[in-house]
């Protein structure tokens, strides 16, 4: 018997009458061999794999199988009954990208992210690959998604990515939850998303409770406690949580109408 991890080890032996005899054990029946296992992290769902140049070179760009990891962390994100990829995903896959690159950073800074086109996750995605390109010198970065057996490339998403290993500007929770003075029902919120196509499953449900400001627009909420990041550092499902806030604060000072992000002016994302 066993004990955890091998540690302790308990044996009962019996031998048969005519096995008394023992016999010498020959020095070469033995042999050991020294062998070292480098660590390898699990690659970041959306960011699997560092793309080569014709060269052989490594090129700023990553590529990721769209099924597999990525559909797994992305799977909730329903809309109109099919898998759209979020657009917290891009904001994420674009930290991850930036600060692999950087050398050291440890957060990121995205500017003027717009949202060029739907990316649909649903049929054969054996041979769709979704990739971003890294323009270090611009600071600048693509999200694509490339089919190799139709030979296609589209671009989904874009803006400027910067890295920073600096300390984030305070700002006082407290202050922003008492501007905040009319509570918003989650259930009733998420439910209203249902009746317009945003279908969210339960991975994507992240809001647990959420109050806003009706004259400065401003809303803060409560996430649900993750207990697991599957490979990511800012889950694309609690950054989507985020997003919802800025659709209750758009609500909140236009009549009831519900906005849904195009772009986003400025994020800044830490690992």
């Amino acid at each position: 018997s066993y004990g955890y991890a091998g540690t302790i080890a308990h044996a009962l032996l019996e031998a048969e009458p005519h096995m008394q005899r023992f016999l010498p054990l020959k020095a070469s029946s033995l042999a050991y061999r020294h062998r070292i296992f480098a660590w390898r992290e699990t690659p970041h769902p959306l960011v699997q794999r560092r793309a080569t140049d014709a060269d052989g070179s490594e090129s700023d760009s990553f590529r990721s199988p769209a099924a597999g990891a990525l559909l797994a962390v992305v799977a909730d994100h329903i809309v109109r009954g099919r898998v759209v990829f979020p657009g917290a995903g891009y904001l994420e896959m674009a930290r991850a990208a930036s600060v692999s690159l950087s050398g050291g950073a440890k957060s990121a800074v995205l500017s003027r992210v717009f949202f060029l086109q739907p990316l649909v996750l649903d049929g054969d995605l054996s041979t769709l690959a979704i990739g971003i390109d890294i323009n270090a010198a611009e600071e600048r970065f693509d999200v694509v998604t490339e089919d190799v057996e139709a030979g296609s490339r589209t671009s989904h998403c874009a803006g400027g990515a910067a890295t920073f290993s600096g300390a984030l500007p305070g700002f006082s929770h407290a202050g922003l939850r008492a501007s905040c003075a009319q509570p918003v029902a989650v259930d009733a919120m998420y439910t209203a998303f249902r009746s317009v196509g945003l279908e969210y499953g339960p991975e994507y449900r992240t809001l647990t409770s959420a109050r806003v400001s009706r004259e400065s627009g401003i809303a803060v909420g409560q996430l649900r406690r993750r207990s697991r990041r599957e490979g990511t550092r800012v889950h694309p499902a609690d950054l989507d949580g985020s997003l919802h806030l800025m659709t209750l604060g758009a609500t909140a000072t236009e009549g009831g109408e519900m906005w849904l992000p195009f772009s986003v002016g400025e994020a800044t994302l830490c690992d």
